[in-house]
C-alpha cells in the first residue's frame, strides 16, 4: 500500500516527549512536522512503510516496541534505545539512497541487530 503524507502535522510533536521528532510513520500515514520536508526525511519514513508492509502492521509495531524496550533496558537512554531499533538502523543507513526502495531485498532489516 502507498503511503499518504500529511504535512504540517502536530502528530510529531506528540511523539516528542522523549526526543525531538520531525516525522512519524503510523501506517499507512506519514505525519511530517514541516510543510516541505527534505527528501532524506521522506525516504527514511518510506522505508518504515515498506517494513510495515512486509511484517504486517501489528508485527512491525510489536517488533519495533520490543526492540525499543530491550534497548532501553540495555542502554538506559530513550534516544539511544531508539537508535538501536533494527528498523531505525536500516532507515538511517539507507535514507540517502534514492534507489534503495526499488533495490531493497525483502526483510533487509534483519541485517541489523541491537
Amino acid at each position: 500500500m502507498k503511503a499518504k503524507v500529511i504535512y504540517k502535522s502536530r502528530i510529531p510533536r506528540l511523539f516528542s516527549l522523549f526526543m525531538p521528532v520531525s516525522a512519524v510513520t503510523l501506517w499507512p500515514f506519514i505525519f511530517v512536522r514541516e510543510e516541505r520536508p527534505c527528501a532524506t526525511l521522506l525516504q527514511h519514513e518510506l522505508i518504515h512503510i515498506k517494513q510495515a508492509n512486509e511484517l504486517g502492521v501489528i508485527g512491525f509495531y510489536a517488533l519495533y516496541l520490543f526492540d525499543w524496550l530491550k534497548a532501553l533496558w540495555i542502554y538506559r537512554s530513550p534516544e539511544q534505545a531508539y537508535r538501536r531499533i533494527r528498523f531505525e538502523q536500516e532507515a538511517y543507513h539507507h535514507q540517502d539512497e534514492p534507489n534503495y526502495l526499488t533495490e531493497r531485498p525483502p526483510h533487509a532489516w534483519r541485517n541489523f541487530r541491537l
